[in-house]
């Protein structure tokens, strides 16, 4: 590892004839590539706590809130492809998870107690999308 990568970054782009700047796409520095690896990494399916060892931060806020990003031209597809998951073939597998301990539903319904109205009324749609039924 090098002691100074971003000196050394900036010694390979003037080498290469690389600009630091372009107009219209932004700067490149160390700052700018980690970013990017950052979004490709969390892109290509890593979970926060890979990305996060990967990126040797020391805690995954710091990964998820000063390095990731979301790229709008991938944001309708991760939307599609929630939507083909919930609603693709009317078919969701039921959970293989033991039932919740009567704590842990306690603080789920005083958490969904919480939740403002529109976000309830929200979820109740999807659950009736996916149950092919009106809930309760």
């Amino acid at each position: 590892m090098p002691i100074h990568p971003a000196r050394e970054l900036y010694r390979d782009l003037k080498r290469a004839g690389i600009p630091r700047r372009i107009d219209g796409l932004g700067k490149m520095d160390f700052h700018a590539c980690r970013v990017a690896y950052t979004t490709l990494v969390v892109e290509s399916g890593a979970n926060v706590k890979e990305a996060q060892e990967l990126l040797r931060h020391s805690t995954p806020q710091l990964t998820m809130e000063a390095y990731a990003r979301a790229r709008s031209e991938r944001l309708g597809r991760v939307a599609d492809s929630v939507g083909q998951k919930v609603l693709g073939d009317g078919q969701i597998s039921a959970p293989t998870e033991p039932p919740l301990p009567d704590s842990d539903l306690q603080r789920v319904a005083s958490a969904w107690a919480r939740l403002p109205a529109s976000i309830r009324n929200a979820i109740m749609v999807l659950l009736e999308a996916v149950e092919g039924r009106p809930t309760p």
